[in-house]
């Protein structure tokens, strides 16, 4: 869990809960008990290259959206490659 909380992918808030009492998220979405759901989830989506949130599917809602956080995530990654493409200059001629 240190490393997942070291990329930011779960994480204590205290919003909208009993005094002292904190939320647990994990990529964003909030967690039942301890996330670990949604990090097998995310291990299953990274182990098999999932990269559409389509393509995660199966009994346990934990499961499914730490697979979608994975593939958003790659997702994401795509669309920022292709943007820095797209915004590269083209060298001038030597």
């Amino acid at each position: 869990m240190k490393f997942l909380a070291a990329l930011g992918l779960v994480t204590l808030l205290g919003l909208s809960a009993p005094a002292g009492a904190q939320i647990l998220m994990y990529g964003g979405v909030p967690c039942t008990k301890d996330c670990s759901g949604h990090e097998a989830g995310y291990n299953w989506a990274k182990a098999k290259n999932i990269t559409d949130p389509k393509q995660c599917g199966g009994n346990s809602n934990s499961f499914n959206e730490g697979c979608r956080v994975w593939a958003e995530l790659q997702m994401l990654s795509k669309d920022l490659e292709e943007s820095k493409k797209e915004n590269q200059e083209p060298s001038a001629p030597q």
